[in-house]
């Protein structure tokens, strides 16, 4: 059979130079999205020091989005973006922080070679920025604030660049931004700070300076355009006591009569702090786990929990820990060294600023030292029995 390229018609033709063409063009337009190319020798500029609910980053020299995990460096050219379930921090390597909301998506870059700081490119959403020993900018689509070293500000990305100047100095180009100092000052709790609770949300203090509020309201809102306030107080008594309806994120400032901001707005996230759930040893499972031999235990994983608490008790009630054991991760390999018996054994995150994390319901199970001999097996199915007794 002859095969040349003149069985092509000229609609087939036509139809792959579209094909190229269109190709051609999407990837010029992620090329231009993915910002600088770094590759794998990307410079550093900071991890990932806090993450919960969908957070994913996304490195200069590809298009696929991964997880982003807590402690992962981060470089120039990086892409981190924050669901709508999701906060994240970053922490610099200057020293700064950059707390992120949900709902954002921003890009990291190098400080230039002219002696530019670190740029934060602010894509989509807000987020909070602690300059420490460097100073950083941040720039949006209309507009772009540079934070002196020492200053904090919460930048948001909408029709304009809006920065809200926290503490130190900072100054705003671009004929859309804005630069706002405000007068009251908010001060419990901290900046995107998260709850933690078992069972029902505890009431949270809020706090501010009471003695510049006079004649403003606090106002809190499940989001930050503080459409529907579900909550509003007078700003003079410096101080409301707070019963969150359910977990969630939460937002709160104080407004004048005509609702213009006297202070930031600051971020609260309500959190129900669940325990794992243990599954292997099952419930009622044997171990065969003679002296020197390990046993592996498992665990559903926490979200944003850096280790995990296993604990054995031959009592139910854990009256007494027979055994104890850390865990970075959902699971460990133990060796019980523990006697033959009937045990008990449960899990806990082990969270910096959660307290004491619920403790997983317990799970039962059986240690013995040598194997169960198997049941025998019946060769002759059929059983002959002699009716004249022999």
């Amino acid at each position: 059979m002859r095969a040349a390229a003149t069985d092509w018609t000229a609609s087939d033709v036509a139809i792959l130079a579209a094909s190229v063409a269109g190709l051609a063009v999407v990837s010029l337009l992620l090329l231009l999205e993915r910002g600088p190319v770094a590759g794998a020798s990307a410079r550093v500029l900071g991890s990932i020091s806090e993450r919960s609910g969908s957070v994913r980053r996304r490195p200069p020299d590809t298009l696929v989005w991964d997880e982003a995990r807590l402690g992962e460096l981060v470089g120039d050219g990086e892409s981190i973006f924050v669901g709508p379930d999701g906060a994240a921090a970053v922490a610099l390597d200057g020293g700064g922080q950059l707390e992120i909301d949900a709902n954002s998506l921003v890009v990291l870059e190098a400080p230039g070679r002219g002696g530019e700081p670190a740029t934060v490119r602010l894509r989509r959403g807000g987020l909070s920025a602690t300059a420490a020993g460097a100073a950083v900018r941040i720039r949006g689509a209309r507009g772009d604030a540079a934070l002196r070293p020492g200053a904090q500000a919460r930048v948001t990305a909408r029709d304009r660049l809006e920065v809200e100047l926290l503490s130190g100095r900072a100054s705003v180009g671009g004929e859309s931004a804005l630069l706002d100092a405000f007068p009251i000052r908010l001060t419990a709790p901290a900046r995107d700070e998260r709850q933690y609770f078992s069972g029902a949300p505890a009431t949270v203090a809020l706090r501010w300076d009471g003695s510049a509020a006079g004649g403003y309201t606090l106002e809190v809102a499940r989001e930050p355009g503080f459409g529907a306030p579900i909550a509003a107080v007078p700003g003079g008594r410096g101080e409301h006591a707070w019963a969150p309806p359910s977990e969630g994120i939460y937002y709160w400032r104080l407004v004048d009569g005509r609702r213009v901001p006297g202070s930031e707005t600051r971020k609260l996230v309500v959190v129900e702090d669940v325990p794992p759930l243990p599954f292997a040893p099952a419930e009622g499972e044997v171990v065969v786990a003679p002296p020197g031999r390990t046993v592996p235990f498992r665990w559903t994983e926490v979200d944003g929990v850096p280790a995990y608490l296993l604990e054995i008790s031959s009592s139910p009630a854990f009256d007494s820990v027979a055994l104890s054991a850390e865990a970075s991760g959902p699971g460990i390999w133990v060796d019980p060294r523990l006697p033959e018996g009937s045990y008990f054994w449960r899990v806990r995150s082990v969270a910096p600023g959660r307290g004491r994390s619920p403790d997983s319901r317990p799970s039962s199970f059986r240690i013995v030292h040598t194997g169960v001999p198997e049941a025998p097996e019946l060769l002759t199915p059929t059983l002959e029995v002699d009716r004249a007794g022999r």
